[in-house]
C-alpha cells in the first residue's frame, strides 16, 4: 500500500512538470522495462553497479559507527524498560536457536538484505527523487524502517539503521551498499551469537546480542566507550562515499540524487 501511494505522489508530481505518467522508455529509446506500478525504469529503481573498493571502506566504516550508536540506544531501552525487552528477545531467541546456523542466517541475514532492501532502498526511496533536501528522504526513510520493524521499543535503534542505509543509497546510487550493510549487521550478531553460545543463542540483529549481558554495568560502561568513536567513525565513512555530481550526468545543475 506504501509502495502505491508513494508511486502515485511521483507519477502527480511527474505530470505537473510536463512528463506522462504511462508506460516509458528511456531517453535514448531503448525499450528498457519499467515498474508496473510506478512507470521507472527498473535500472533506475534497482541500481546495480560494480562496487568500488572506496565505497566498500566507507560502508564498513559506516556500520561499525551506526552498530556501536545502535547498540547504545538499545541498552538504553533495556534500562528504561527492562521486562518486555527480556520477553522479546526470548522469543527471538526461541526462534532461532531451533534451527541451525545455516537456516539462521538466510533467514535473517540473506533474505532481509535483498528484500527488505529491494523494498526500502530500491522501490519505496525511488519515488522521493522529486525532493531535494536529502535529509528529508534520509529522516522519511529512517522513520519508514522504523516502522515498517513493528517493535517499538527497537523503533530509534532501526530507524537510526535505515537513515544511515538510505544516506548509502542516495550518496552511491548504487543498491549494492545499502544490501551489502545490512547484511553483514544481521550477520555478525549471529555468528558471535552462535560462537559464544552455540545452539542455545538468543539471535538479535539491532546491535544486542543476549539481553542479560545489558543488564551489567561492565558492558554498558564499555560500550558507552567504544562508541565515543561512532562519530569519528561515522563522519570518516561518509566522506569516503561522498563525490561530486558530473556535469554530464546533471546538466541542468540541480543536483538530484
Amino acid at each position: 500500500l506504501a509502495c502505491i501511494v508513494l508511486s502515485r505522489v511521483y507519477d502527480s508530481r511527474e505530470t505537473r512538470n510536463g512528463r506522462i505518467g504511462h508506460h516509458r522508455t528511456n531517453d535514448s529509446g531503448d525499450g528498457s522495462y519499467t515498474d508496473f506500478i510506478s512507470k521507472q525504469k527498473l535500472s533506475d529503481v534497482f541500481p546495480v553497479k560494480k562496487p568500488a573498493f572506496r565505497h566498500v571502506i566507507g560502508v564498513v566504516l559506516l556500520w561499525i559507527g551506526a552498530f556501536l550508536v545502535v547498540m547504545v540506544v538499545n541498552i538504553i531501552s533495556f534500562s528504561l524498560f527492562p521486562e518486555p525487552m527480556r520477553q522479546m528477545n526470548e522469543v527471538m531467541g526461541k526462534t532461532f536457536s531451533s534451527v541451525s546456523v545455516i537456516a539462521s542466517i538466510l533467514i535473517v541475514s540473506v533474505m532481509p538484505a535483498i528484500c527488505e532492501e529491494a523494498l526500502h532502498r530500491g522501490y519505496i526511496q525511488s519515488t522521493m527523487r522529486g525532493i531535494r533536501r536529502d535529509w528529508v528522504v534520509v529522516l522519511i526513510m529512517g522513520v519508514l524502517f522504523g516502522v515498517f520493524h513493528m517493535y517499538p521499543l527497537r523503533f530509534a535503534g532501526t530507524a537510526l539503521l535505515g537513515a544511515v542505509l538510505s544516506y548509502i543509497m542516495i550518496k552511491t546510487r548504487n543498491i549494492i551498499y545499502p544490501a551489502f550493510m545490512h547484511l553483514i549487521h544481521n550477520l555478525v550478531p549471529i555468528l558471535i551469537a552462535f560462537w559464544l553460545y552455540g545452539d542455545g543463542a538468543e539471535v538479535s540483529t539491532t546491535g544486542d546480542i543476549s539481553s542479560g549481558q545489558a543488564g551489567n554495568l561492565l558492558v554498558i560502561g564499555s560500550v558507552v566507550l567504544v562508541s565515543c568513536v561512532a562519530p569519528l567513525l561515522i563522519a570518516g565513512g561518509a566522506s569516503l562515499l561522498r563525490k561530486k555530481i558530473r556535469a554530464e550526468e546533471d546538466p541542468e545543475g540541480k543536483k538530484e540524487w
